[in-house]
């Protein structure tokens, strides 16, 4: 029988949490150190180390440092779409990607560790299932089968397979839990014999095709100079976690007040991103959102047009969500909404209904920094260790 856990908000029975594990592992790493002078070396890799477990954030926790990979883990009480986890994963290699050309760009250094970090790269694993966290001398540990099982799943036969050297290996229980988990995602399958665990099926990310993917996209910005209305607010949680807000369409339409219902159709590759459409039904009337730039954790755009509801119709805009990070535990959200035509009786028009579209922005706003406040305190209770 599980002993009571006492917390802030009152005593929890059940000390088995479910939550999502991933491990973010260097590719190459004990070659680099083997062939290379191991100070100059280690240097090397305990920056891209830092800028791993940097960028692995919230909902995300850092639990351990484990040679040449990092451990992290996020409570099903954090996020309740595992895709946003799959961006946060793709916007980390990008940093990595981007850090390790920065570093062969920026160095004339002609030791052999130097010209070698091209030979770096990443792979991740990530599984959803059962923990007990508990203290130790060193922090916050997770016990149970499935934390064994994600770190089986590291040695694994994905490159040879498919040929994909940068990759997250995602088993089905993690794909599971995203929004479009039931048709895969778009992504290709894979199966795994673990001994004593039996066969693992899951989903393989080609990490390198999604930075191409990011790179390669038109970008379609509206800035505060060229907005005709916008709106900020500050949130207490980082903007990692901020995004899966007004993205996810749950989550959207807890704090987006008007909305009767938020239903989204996922882009033509099956995933989030540039394509998604959000179809909003507001009772009298129905908006679409379409995904036209998707820079996570920047900013997203959409193009919104009215489907429904009055005679005279309303201009397309388009919205821009932009994320800044104030600290580690804060961020500030911007919407920037700009009319897609810029005639005069339009822009007459948006004057007259400025001061309602801030108005409902605004209340808004304020339900969602009292739903992040929430949920956040929620996460942290779930992930409140057990004594050793």
């Amino acid at each position: 029988m599980s002993a009571d856990v006492q917390t802030a908000s009152g005593t929890r029975h059940d000390t088995t949490q479910a939550g999502y594990f991933v491990i973010a592992d260097i590719s190459g790493y004990t070659g680099f150190l083997a062939h290379n002078e191991l100070a100059h070396a280690q240097s090397i890799l305990a920056e891209i180390t830092e800028l791993l477990i940097e960028h692995l954030s919230a909902p995300f926790r850092f639990v351990e440092l484990e040679g040449d990979a990092v451990f992290v883990f996020a409570p099903s009480v954090a996020i309740e779409n595992s895709e946003r986890l799959i961006d946060i994963m793709e916007s980390c290699y990008a940093a990595f990607r981007m850090r390790v050309e920065q570093m062969v760009q920026n160095t004339s250094c002609e030791r052999s560790a130097c010209r070698t970090i091209p030979d770096l790269d990443l792979k991740c694993v990530g599984h959803y299932g059962q923990y007990v966290p508990q203290k130790s001398p060193t922090g916050t540990k997770l016990v149970g089968p499935d934390v064994i099982l994600v770190h089986r799943l590291l040695k694994n036969a994905v490159i040879e397979k498919t040929g994909v050297h940068a990759y997250a290996l995602l088993t089905d229980a993690f794909i599971d839990k995203a929004a479009f988990g039931d048709r895969g995602l778009g992504l290709p399958r894979y199966e795994e014999e673990i001994a004593e665990l039996g066969l693992v099926q899951g989903r393989v990310v080609d990490l390198a095709a999604s930075v191409e993917r990011y790179r390669a996209a038109a970008r379609k910005y509206v800035g505060a100079s060229e907005a005709d209305v916008e709106i900020s607010i500050d949130l207490p949680a980082p903007r990692s976690l901020v995004w899966g807000y007004f993205i996810d369409a749950k989550r959207r339409s807890a704090w987006q007040t008007d909305t009767t219902s938020v239903k989204n159709f996922a882009a033509p590759n099956g995933r989030s991103g540039i394509g998604l459409e959000s179809h909003c039904d507001h009772g009298s009337y129905g908006m679409n959102h379409r995904i036209v730039d998707w820079q996570p954790f920047d900013y997203v755009t959409m193009e919104t047009v009215l489907t429904y509801g009055p005679i005279i119709k309303p201009p397309r805009t388009d919205v821009t969500f932009e994320l800044l990070e104030l600290d580690e535990s804060r961020s500030r959200l911007f919407m920037r909404l700009r009319t897609t035509s810029r005639g005069l009786l339009v822009r007459l028009a948006f004057t007259i209904m400025k001061p309602i579209i801030n108005r409902s922005w605004r209340g808004h706003f304020s339900v969602l920094e009292r739903l992040v406040r929430e949920d956040v305190g929620q996460a942290e209770e779930a992930a409140a260790p057990l004594s050793a």
